[in-house]
Order: C-alpha cells, then sequence, then structure tokens
C-alpha cells in the first residue's frame, strides 16, 4: 500500500452506525436483482452523487484527476489517480469504502457506485455516449487490490475487447 493511501485510511472516521445499515441493504439488494441489475442501480446511485458533487472546470486530464481525488478525500470515498496511454484513462482508486460500507462480501455489482460518480464527472466535461467508464478486475489479485481498484475509462467497443463482455 502506497503512503499516501495508509495515510488516508489513518485519519478517516468510519460511521459505524451508517456502514451497518448500508451491509444491510446490500444483503436485501441480492436477494432482488441479478449482478447486472444491481450494478446498474449503483451505477445510478454514482451519477447521483457527481452531480451533487460537481467537480467545476477542468482544463485537462490532471487538472480533473486533482479535484476528483480532492472530491474523493472530501467525501471519504479513498483517493484517485489517473494514467492515460494511448487507447484508455485508468483511474485508481485507493482506499475505496466499500468494503466498510457493503460489507466483504458486497459482490462486484457495487463498483457500479464509483463507475457512475466518473462517469457523470467525465460526462459533465464532455464525454460523449460511446465513451464509458467500468472496473477492471485484475488478475492474480493479492492483498494490494483489495485496497485499490481500477475503472478504465475508454471507448466502448475497447472495453468490451479488454473484458470480453458488454460494457
Amino acid at each position: 500500500m502506497n503512503d499516501a493511501t495508509l495515510k488516508y485510511l489513518e485519519g478517516l472516521p468510519r460511521d459505524a452506525a451508517a456502514a451497518s445499515t448500508l451491509r444491510a441493504l446490500c444483503g436485501v439488494l441480492r436477494d432482488f436483482g441479478d449482478s447486472e441489475q444491481l450494478r446498474s442501480l449503483a451505477y445510478e446511485a454514482g451519477r447521483k452523487l457527481a452531480e451533487e458533487r460537481p467537480l467545476g472546470e477542468c482544463a485537462d486530464l490532471a487538472a480533473f484527476a486533482e479535484a476528483a481525488d480532492r472530491s474523493f478525500r472530501e467525501s471519504g470515498w479513498g483517493t484517485l489517480r489517473a494514467e492515460a496511454d494511448s487507447e484508455a484513462v485508468d483511474f485508481w482508486h485507493g482506499a475505496p469504502p466499500l468494503a466498510a460500507w457493503f460489507g466483504a462480501d458486497h459482490g462486484e455489482w457495487c463498483c457500479g457506485l464509483f463507475e457512475g460518480v466518473l462517469a457523470e464527472w467525465l460526462r459533465q466535461m464532455g464525454a460523449g455516449e460511446m465513451l464509458a467508464v467500468r472496473h477492471v478486475s485484475e488478475d492474480g489479485a493479492t492483498d494490494e487490490v483489495a485496497v485499490t481498484l481500477r475503472y478504465r475509462f475508454a471507448h466502448r467497443t475497447k472495453l468490451r475487447v479488454a473484458q470480453g463482455s458488454r460494457a
């Protein structure tokens, strides 16, 4: 774990009552829908959160990443950094609160929450509908991956090829 993530975790107060409520809600939701339905629900909730916390004007990816990281930290969502290559932008989400909020067995669908947050902020910046954000599972996941999630922002066709599924 990097020093910035560790420092963030050490200084983060967790509201136990809210977390136990969210864990119970998560358990009930799992009984009412399949993973893709639940991911869509979490995604829409994330978009709503981003609408309530707009980043404002960002001139480039570096400014976006800085503003998003600041918002993540202020909201108690963890940390965020961005890395770009020729085909996509990867967002690295350090110290995500998903296990604390929804329980250790929360399921992959909960990642839709921060997919929605990032997607809405990117839409506010002018991203078109053919661009999407999707959590990317790491092969050979280790304990390090448990405290860092990766989201990929790319053209939908690139996400399908990378995941072998619909994005």
